[in-house]
Protein backbone atom coordinates (compact mmCIF):
# COMPACT_ATOMS: atom_id res chain seq x y z
CA UNK A 1 0.00 0.00 0.00
CA UNK A 2 3.27 1.86 0.26
CA UNK A 3 2.88 2.96 -3.48
CA UNK A 4 -0.63 3.69 -3.46
CA UNK A 5 -2.19 7.15 -2.76
CA UNK A 6 -5.97 7.58 -2.30
CA UNK A 7 -7.44 10.65 -3.43
CA UNK A 8 -10.71 12.28 -2.58
CA UNK A 9 -12.45 11.48 -6.18
CA UNK A 10 -12.00 7.48 -5.17
CA UNK A 11 -9.03 6.83 -7.09
CA UNK A 12 -6.30 4.51 -5.96
CA UNK A 13 -3.51 6.19 -7.86
CA UNK A 14 -0.50 3.97 -8.31
CA UNK A 15 2.84 6.08 -7.38
CA UNK A 16 5.51 3.41 -8.35
CA UNK A 17 6.68 2.58 -11.33
CA UNK A 18 4.89 3.23 -15.11
CA UNK A 19 5.55 2.53 -18.63
CA UNK A 20 6.98 4.89 -21.06
CA UNK A 21 3.90 4.88 -23.10
CA UNK A 22 1.89 8.18 -24.28
CA UNK A 23 -0.33 7.27 -21.81
CA UNK A 24 1.39 5.92 -18.35
CA UNK A 25 0.34 2.70 -16.88
CA UNK A 26 1.23 1.50 -13.50
CA UNK A 27 3.69 -1.57 -13.70
CA UNK A 28 4.90 -4.31 -11.57
CA UNK A 29 7.00 -7.50 -10.88
CA UNK A 30 5.37 -10.24 -10.39
CA UNK A 31 8.39 -11.74 -8.64
CA UNK A 32 10.82 -13.40 -11.08
CA UNK A 33 12.24 -12.74 -14.51
CA UNK A 34 10.55 -15.84 -15.57
CA UNK A 35 6.92 -14.28 -14.39
CA UNK A 36 7.77 -11.06 -15.85
CA UNK A 37 5.70 -7.96 -15.25
CA UNK A 38 1.86 -7.34 -15.37
CA UNK A 39 0.08 -3.56 -15.72
CA UNK A 40 -0.89 -2.67 -11.82
CA UNK A 41 -4.69 -2.24 -12.40
CA UNK A 42 -4.95 -5.66 -14.00
CA UNK A 43 -3.36 -6.93 -10.98
CA UNK A 44 -6.00 -5.14 -8.70
CA UNK A 45 -8.69 -6.08 -11.26
CA UNK A 46 -7.51 -10.10 -10.45
CA UNK A 47 -7.38 -9.97 -7.19
CA UNK A 48 -10.14 -8.09 -6.01
CA UNK A 49 -12.53 -9.97 -8.67
CA UNK A 50 -10.83 -12.85 -10.34
CA UNK A 51 -8.99 -14.18 -13.45
CA UNK A 52 -10.13 -11.30 -16.50
CA UNK A 53 -11.68 -13.33 -19.07
CA UNK A 54 -9.55 -14.06 -22.42
CA UNK A 55 -9.59 -11.64 -25.14
CA UNK A 56 -11.02 -8.84 -22.89
CA UNK A 57 -9.28 -5.73 -21.61
CA UNK A 58 -9.52 -3.75 -17.82
CA UNK A 59 -11.26 -0.01 -18.85
CA UNK A 60 -10.92 2.67 -15.97
CA UNK A 61 -15.00 4.15 -15.20
CA UNK A 62 -12.56 6.98 -13.38
CA UNK A 63 -10.67 7.48 -17.28
CA UNK A 64 -7.44 7.68 -14.90
CA UNK A 65 -4.58 5.22 -16.41
CA UNK A 66 -2.42 5.28 -13.14
CA UNK A 67 -6.24 4.26 -10.87
CA UNK A 68 -6.21 0.93 -9.47
CA UNK A 69 -9.04 0.95 -7.55
CA UNK A 70 -10.94 -2.07 -8.32
CA UNK A 71 -14.30 -0.38 -7.67
CA UNK A 72 -13.20 1.79 -10.84
CA UNK A 73 -12.42 -1.34 -13.02
CA UNK A 74 -14.32 -2.90 -15.24
CA UNK A 75 -13.68 -5.71 -18.18
CA UNK A 76 -14.68 -4.86 -21.55
CA UNK A 77 -13.35 -5.30 -25.44
CA UNK A 78 -10.78 -3.19 -26.80
CA UNK A 79 -14.05 -1.91 -28.78
CA UNK A 80 -15.83 -1.33 -25.38
CA UNK A 81 -12.68 0.53 -24.23
CA UNK A 82 -12.32 2.89 -27.93
CA UNK A 83 -15.66 3.85 -27.09
CA UNK A 84 -15.11 5.11 -23.72
CA UNK A 85 -12.51 7.04 -24.96
CA UNK A 86 -14.78 8.56 -27.64
CA UNK A 87 -17.36 9.17 -25.14
CA UNK A 88 -14.91 11.06 -22.69
CA UNK A 89 -12.67 12.61 -25.46
CA UNK A 90 -10.00 10.87 -24.70
CA UNK A 91 -9.38 9.66 -28.11
CA UNK A 92 -7.71 12.68 -29.56
CA UNK A 93 -5.96 15.48 -28.69
CA UNK A 94 -5.14 17.15 -32.36
CA UNK A 95 -7.94 19.88 -31.84
CA UNK A 96 -5.79 21.34 -29.12
CA UNK A 97 -4.16 24.42 -30.56
CA UNK A 98 -5.98 23.64 -33.82
CA UNK A 99 -9.82 24.32 -32.77
CA UNK A 100 -9.51 27.56 -35.48
CA UNK A 101 -8.46 25.40 -38.12
CA UNK A 102 -10.62 22.14 -37.48
CA UNK A 103 -13.66 23.65 -39.38
CA UNK A 104 -11.68 24.81 -42.24
CA UNK A 105 -10.31 21.12 -42.52
CA UNK A 106 -13.77 20.14 -42.59
CA UNK A 107 -14.88 22.72 -45.51
CA UNK A 108 -12.26 21.57 -47.29
CA UNK A 109 -12.52 17.86 -46.92
CA UNK A 110 -16.28 17.83 -47.07
CA UNK A 111 -16.21 19.56 -50.30
CA UNK A 112 -13.95 16.75 -51.37
CA UNK A 113 -10.21 17.79 -51.17
CA UNK A 114 -8.13 15.12 -50.45
CA UNK A 115 -6.68 14.90 -46.74
CA UNK A 116 -3.05 15.29 -48.46
CA UNK A 117 -4.02 18.30 -50.44
CA UNK A 118 -5.74 19.89 -47.11
CA UNK A 119 -2.45 19.48 -45.39
CA UNK A 120 -0.54 20.74 -47.90
CA UNK A 121 -2.42 24.02 -47.98
CA UNK A 122 -2.23 24.16 -44.42
CA UNK A 123 1.05 22.97 -44.10
CA UNK A 124 0.27 20.46 -41.86
CA UNK A 125 1.31 16.93 -41.45
CA UNK A 126 -1.06 13.81 -43.55
CA UNK A 127 -1.41 12.40 -39.90
CA UNK A 128 -2.62 15.32 -37.93
CA UNK A 129 -5.27 16.34 -40.72
CA UNK A 130 -6.43 12.65 -40.87
CA UNK A 131 -6.77 12.69 -37.17
CA UNK A 132 -8.39 15.62 -36.86
CA UNK A 133 -11.38 14.66 -39.51
CA UNK A 134 -11.98 11.38 -37.31
CA UNK A 135 -12.25 13.46 -34.23
CA UNK A 136 -14.56 15.85 -35.49
CA UNK A 137 -16.46 13.09 -36.89
CA UNK A 138 -16.51 10.52 -33.85
CA UNK A 139 -17.96 13.30 -31.99
CA UNK A 140 -20.43 14.57 -34.37
CA UNK A 141 -21.99 11.12 -34.33
CA UNK A 142 -21.37 11.06 -30.52
CA UNK A 143 -23.83 14.07 -30.78
CA UNK A 144 -21.20 16.23 -29.19
CA UNK A 145 -20.12 19.28 -30.33
CA UNK A 146 -17.28 18.85 -33.30
CA UNK A 147 -15.33 21.59 -32.79
CA UNK A 148 -15.22 22.25 -29.01
CA UNK A 149 -11.73 22.71 -26.97
CA UNK A 150 -10.69 19.24 -25.74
Amino acid sequence: MSKIQKMPNGCWMWTGCTSKAKTPYGIISLGSKKLGTDYVHRVSYKLFNGNIPDKLEIRHTCHNSLCINPEHLIVGTKKDNQIDKIKADRHCKFLKGNEELAPIIMDLYERGMKVTHIAGELNMQYQTVSKIINTVKNRKKMGKNPFARV
